[in-house]
């Protein structure tokens, strides 16, 4: 079972630590949740939705749950990393600080030695300081190397707000209406500056957010389709079920099935010499 902790603001999810070495590595998955891995030997080529890169001993590759990713290296390597769900308040920690796909730590070797002690850490409160240390030194080492956001409506935009707002009320009935009043425009007017800045239409984020917010549920919770409709604001558990079959593809159950292995796949696909 995953370990959970809270601490004020700060909520984590520790599902997986490891340190993993191998021959050869050809990763293709879509994990159901954040995935931090540091290059400590070799080069991977890695892909996660749009981002790519090649990342390089002393990088961290930054995973983002429910979006497709690969990491290749035909040589030997090795890794150490950990899959989590982290929260700050009501949103994900990684969408208050949009970090790159990979970073470039400032300082590898001590970035290593907390690694370390969190493999062998057994106290909750100690895995918890020690975790969160290792997520701030992520945070800091991208704001100072000063490479861009890597999270898609991350940047601090007029429309950020709502945005903030649409996290925060997706159980709730949303419009184009009640969101363009907030801001005092026109409904059309929002809508053409709102697709301007994202690249989609505001009732297109909300339903993309729904979605997004039900993988979550399905693949970290046992809350049932009637629970998750209700949490997401995508109705009954038929409706439900339609709304998410549509744009996912395959059934809420086929995709809990499937979320809940990813994990323990990536894990396989070291072929595994672990610490």
């Amino acid at each position: 079972m995953p370990k959970r902790f809270n601490s004020q603001s700060l909520e984590l999810r520790l599902h997986r630590v490891r340190r993993s070495a191998y021959q050869h590595l050809d990763i293709a998955i879509e994990p159901s949740t954040w995935v931090l891995s540091h290059v400590i030997e070799g080069e991977v080529l890695t892909t996660t939705g749009e981002h790519s890169g090649t990342a390089k001993p002393g990088d961290v590759m930054v995973h983002y749950p429910h979006h497709r990713m690969t990491e290749q290296n035909p040589g030997p390597g090795l890794h150490e990393w950990m899959a989590l769900d982290a929260w700050q308040g009501d949103f994900e920690f990684f969408r208050l600080h949009p970090v790159p796909s990979i970073v470039t730590l400032r300082d590898p070797p001590a970035f290593r030695a907390q690694f370390n002690r969190l493999l062998e850490v057994r106290h909750p409160l100690e895995e918890f300081a020690i975790t969160a240390g290792l997520l701030v030194e992520v945070v800091r080492s991208w704001e100072r190397s000063g490479t861009p956001a890597g999270l898609e409506l991350a940047g601090s935009s007029r429309f950020s707000k709502i945005v903030n707002y649409i996290d925060q009320n997706l159980n709730h009935e949303l419009s184009r209406e009640s969101l363009a009043k907030r801001i005092q425009l026109h409904p059309g007017s929002f809508d053409r500056a709102f697709r301007a800045e994202y690249g989609t239409s505001p009732m297109e984020l909300v339903r993309k957010k729904r979605i997004q917010l039900a993988k979550r549920l399905l693949s970290s919770t046992d809350c049932n389709l009637e629970q998750i409709g209700d949490m997401t604001g995508l109705g009954s558990a038929p409706n439900f079920s339609r709304a998410f079959r549509q744009i996912v593809g395959e059934s809420p159950g086929q995709y809990r099935a499937r979320s809940k292995m990813t994990i323990e796949d990536y894990a396989r696909e070291f072929n595994l010499d672990e610490s």
